[in-house]
């Protein structure tokens, strides 16, 4: 479902803002009703944002930059219909595998079920992000 009529939809880089806008808003609400919070959205360059904006709240946060091999991401993608997301896909994974930031918090799922890598996640404190956003 589309937010946008067709001759209305913004350019990328204004909903891109208007999402984190709302991922914000909707997060702050469950936070302040004390609900726990996951957020399934790729993470470039707003994670400093985030945090700064969620800092009044009494909040852990947990990051974690899910990856597979090329491979397996073109056979989920493929898999789940959703070949229009491949090269975007292809994109983002390169560009988190330069960055310091993503690279601290990655996990490889290529071989790993869903039910493992969830176990994994709440198990594991190096996923903790400091007050800062980034875990000293």
């Amino acid at each position: 479902m589309s937010m946008f009529g067709e001759d209305s939809e913004p350019p990328w880089e204004e909903r891109l803002q208007l999402t984190w806008k709302n991922i914000l808003a909707l997060t702050r609400n469950f936070i302040q009703h004390d609900f726990n919070v996951v957020i399934d959205f790729v993470v470039e360059d707003e994670l400093e944002w985030f945090c700064n904006e969620v800092s009044d709240l009494d909040v852990s946060i947990k990051f974690i930059v899910l990856v597979a091999n090329k491979e397996t991401l073109v056979e989920r993608l493929v898999k789940r219909g959703e070949t229009d997301l491949i090269d975007r896909s292809l994109f983002l994974l390169n560009q988190m595998e330069v960055s310091a930031t993503h690279q601290k918090f990655m996990y490889d799922t290529t071989t790993t079920q869903p039910k493992d890598i969830a176990a994994e996640i709440v198990a594991n404190s190096r996923f903790y992000l400091s007050n800062s956003g980034i875990a000293d």
